[in-house]
């Protein structure tokens, strides 16, 4: 809370911004490219906040009044200086029911031309939560012992609006499991993925999902 309005974060489109409540409107703070804030501290005019992006962890970063960002300090630089992370490709795929849904694809690294391999969808916690750009150290690790790693945003989630996260409410594993195995259509789909080495994972709400597919479809190896 602050003389000029009330600061606050909130997810839209897979991505944390920065906002402010003021006289009845919401203005987003943070432009598109800003890394996913994870938390911040506003006074005087001066926002402080960690972020960061689907390749590196979070460093820290001002936002001065006039609307200038700058990285302050970034505790991993050294370390990352000496590591390989590649950028997901954002795939947007049509669920059940013709909705629209977004994920990112991490390829192997190092892929061979006309070789094929095997491929983990990952399903998030939650489901009230959200995959987006945030830096992912498994996602990361799988992709350089040469899977590839699928990763969405099924109805459920945070990010696209309140009906969207209602979708799921006393229907876990209905249309939400429809949606993942749509995600695996398109998976498959991909010339390099092996369908006969598909994997699935996932933690709390993820994880129940892993148990209901496994259950449902004798697809994942």
């Amino acid at each position: 809370w602050a003389e000029e309005g009330i600061y606050f974060i909130a997810t839209r489109a897979a991505r944390t911004r920065l906002y402010r409540h003021r006289d009845g409107e919401i203005v987003e703070l943070t432009p598109e490219e800003t890394p996913s804030i994870a938390g911040f501290t506003h006074q005087a005019g001066h926002t402080a906040f960690v972020a960061g992006t689907a390749t590196a962890p979070d460093a820290l970063y001002v936002r001065e009044a006039d609307g200038t960002t700058r990285k302050l300090y970034d505790p991993n630089a050294e370390l990352f200086a000496g590591l390989e992370t590649q950028e997901p490709e954002h795939i947007a795929f049509t669920g059940e029911d013709g909705l629209d849904l977004e994920g990112w694809v991490l390829k192997p690294f190092d892929m061979e031309p006309g070789k094929r391999y095997p491929l983990i969808l990952y399903i998030h916690g939650g489901p009230h939560t959200a995959y987006g750009h945030n830096f992912m150290h498994e996602f990361q690790m799988l992709a350089a012992a040469g899977f590839g790693v699928f990763y969405t945003n099924p109805r459920g989630g945070t990010g696209y609006g309140q009906a969207f996260r209602a979708m799921v409410r006393q229907d876990f594993g209905g249309n939400d499991y429809k949606d993942l195995m749509r995600a695996t259509d398109v998976a498959v789909s991909w010339d390099w993925v092996d369908s006969e080495r598909l994997g699935v994972a996932g933690g709390s709400y993820g994880g129940y999902m892993v148990n209901w597919m496994i259950a449902h479809r004798d697809w994942f190896a």
